[in-house]
């Protein structure tokens, strides 16, 4: 069994007992996270499809740590006129068990 969610803007396919990693911080630190947005569900050859969610269709995960993805580095030159500007930006993430998906 295997659910699509939205999380954070962005569509992923997860199942009971995957580790997922989500760009951007949670409101929660750690504990039970409940994510709500459910695309899609299958179960086996049953397949279910919100418009545009699933009613009653939620995902258990837990929070299992946060990080930050490795320095991304801008630069900014203009040609002939003797300038530079060099900034970084370091993503945060959060990590997730799955523990159980819930069927609408």
């Amino acid at each position: 069994m295997y659910a699509v969610v939205e999380t954070a803007g962005k569509q992923m396919r997860v199942a009971a007992g995957d580790k997922v990693v989500l760009e951007g911080k949670i409101g929660v630190d750690r504990g039970e996270f409940l994510i709500d947005k459910v695309i899609a569900i299958a179960d086996g050859e049953n397949v279910k499809f919100g418009a545009p969610y699933i009613a009653g269709a939620s995902v258990k995960s837990e929070i299992i740590g946060r990080g930050r993805l490795p320095k991304v580095v801008v630069l900014k030159h203009k040609a002939k006129k003797a300038t530079k500007k060099m900034t970084g930006h370091k993503q945060h993430t959060t990590t997730l068990q799955i523990k159980e998906i819930i069927g609408g």
